[in-house]
């Protein structure tokens, strides 16, 4: 299960670390986004078709703001002002979904949910500190790493699972307890890390 780092992790990574963390966290949250939409869909599907793994509009997206971003093209000025404002919303906006998505989850497979929920908020950290160590990262990147995949299990995950009818109910169940279980497993991680 992928980790919720968009709505949960780019709010805190902002609190945590400032603007330098939230540019951090959003860069995690772009590959969590591509496995997303790629990979877990595929996976969740039953529908491995490279075309339209490649063809996916967040992969399409993300290849298109790294082209931007390397070869430094400058984007007119009402386009700029435009994103500032909207991204001024993407925090506001993605806490309230979060809230939402919730709020719809049916908790019926509570055994196998807190259990995958559990494995979740401690395999979690662990992976982070894998990362860190094998990419010999430090300083504030090593420390966004860690928190990012501290986040409890996505709701995206959920989603998708719903709609490819794939053990959607046990994975809702695994969001919601890993969800729950990260108002003690955050503040613990963010201690160590600040």
């Amino acid at each position: 299960m992928h980790p919720n780092s968009g709505n949960m992790g780019l709010p805190l990574a902002l609190l945590t670390f400032g603007s330098e963390g939230l540019a951090l966290a959003a860069g995690f949250a772009s590959i969590v986004m591509v496995s997303h939409f790629t990979a877990n869909s595929a996976i969740s599907s039953g529908n491995y078709s490279l075309k339209k793994i490649l063809l996916s509009p967040v992969l399409l997206a993300l290849l298109a703001s790294l082209f931007i971003l390397f070869y430094k093209i400058e984007m007119p000025n009402f386009i700029n002002s435009f994103a500032k404002i909207l991204s001024g919303l993407v925090i506001p906006l993605v806490l309230l979904a979060l809230g939402m998505s919730l709020s719809k989850i049916n908790t019926k497979n509570l055994k196998i949910g807190l259990l995958l929920g559990i494995f979740k908020i401690i395999i979690g950290p662990i992976i982070g500190l894998l990362v860190v160590y094998l990419l010999n990262l430090d300083g504030i990147v090593a420390k966004v790493v860690i928190l990012q995949s501290t986040m409890p299990a996505a709701i995206l995950t959920y989603l998708i699972a719903s709609e490819n009818n794939s053990y959607d109910q046990e994975i809702g169940a695994a969001v919601f307890v890993s969800t729950v279980a990260s108002i003690i497993s955050i503040p613990v991680i963010l201690f160590f890390l600040i």
